[in-house]
């Protein structure tokens, strides 16, 4: 089984309407462009895949934050123990957690078409797609050599 992630770039951070924050203020907010170096950050990231290779606990912590239901759960468990939040408190939490992760998403996707940028990683499925690599593949799978257009 193979997948590839194809860029696509909706309508949703110019169109929906926001949930805690106002449309202009959406609007109003502009990132600086990251001016990627394509060739350094691709090594970059090649590093990074040799590092995981070897590295229990970044693949522990990738296995964690991978699923993020759970992330959410540990989150709201930590913030409503610390807090002694009662039910009712809870719930606001969540709320409001959920509509900044919202807001935070229409502003990530505005962004993300006015730059119309490809990741690191895009770029080395594209220029460096019959280099191999060895890295962590992911649960019950291990350390594996992938090339780079996987």
């Amino acid at each position: 089984y193979e997948s590839r992630q194809q860029h696509v770039t909706p309508h949703i951070g110019t169109q929906a309407k926001p949930a805690a924050v106002s449309r202009e203020y959406i609007d109003g907010r502009v990132a600086a462009s990251p001016g990627y170096k394509y060739d350094a950050e691709a090594l970059t990231v090649i590093d990074r895949l040799a590092a995981t290779a070897v590295s229990d606990e970044k693949k522990m912590l990738i296995e964690f934050f991978d699923n993020k239901l759970n992330v959410a759960g540990v989150v709201i468990g930590a913030v409503a123990e610390s807090l002694h939040l009662g039910y009712e408190e809870t719930l606001n939490y969540v709320l409001s957690l959920t509509a900044g992760d919202y807001d935070a998403t229409l502003l990530a996707w505005k962004e993300k078409v006015a730059h119309d940028l490809v990741r690191p990683t895009t770029w080395i499925q594209e220029e460096m797609s019959d280099l191999e690599f060895t890295t962590y593949a992911g649960p019950y799978k291990g350390v594996q050599t992938i090339k780079g257009k996987n």
